[in-house]
């Protein structure tokens, strides 16, 4: 969660209120996360030095400005995207969603296939139990959406690089 947060930060400044709302609607449906889990991350983020939030004005008058990266910051987020996943989908789905980099973006690819495809060998052929079978039904019918969906945006992300 913290490299996600990272992630958009690095993207665009803002507020802690401003970045949760973001998460929510980068992340939401992979990780779920409220505000304070936000606040959390950039804190830590903060320690770290990853990112600054300075502050503006004097005395009473004090605010603090938005956070934003630091340096030390975007090398530790590039770091994290290309470096081998945890061998899950999740870890491979946030990734995709902090980038725009379509040369990262097909590394991604490459990982989240290898994962499906992976999940999809350990599944038994069969089951005895009808409900269980229904479920391994369910399993391997999602399994061959996430490969047809890696070919999908195999495509649609090539004709945006020969494009460029």
């Amino acid at each position: 969660m913290k490299l996600a947060t990272l992630a958009l930060v690095i993207e665009q400044p803002g507020q802690g209120m401003d970045v949760a709302k973001r998460f929510t609607a980068r992340f939401g449906k992979v990780m779920r996360s409220g505000p304070s889990h936000i606040y959390a991350a950039l804190k830590s983020l903060e320690e770290d030095g990853a990112v600054e939030r300075p502050t503006l004005g004097a005395g009473e008058e004090q605010q603090r400005a938005a956070y934003r990266a630091t340096r030390r910051g975007v090398e530790r987020w590039r770091t994290w995207l290309s470096t081998p996943t945890s061998g899950y989908l999740s870890d491979v789905v946030v990734r995709m969603a902090s980038t725009t980099d379509p040369a990262l973006l097909l590394g991604l690819l490459d990982d989240y296939e290898r994962i499906a495809l992976q999940e999809a060998r350990l599944l038994p052929a069969h089951s005895p139990h009808l409900g269980e079978q229904l479920l391994l039904d369910e399993a391997k019918a999602f399994a061959e959406a996430h490969v047809e969906f890696v070919s999908r945006a195999r495509v649609h992300l090539t004709a945006l690089m020969n494009r460029r």
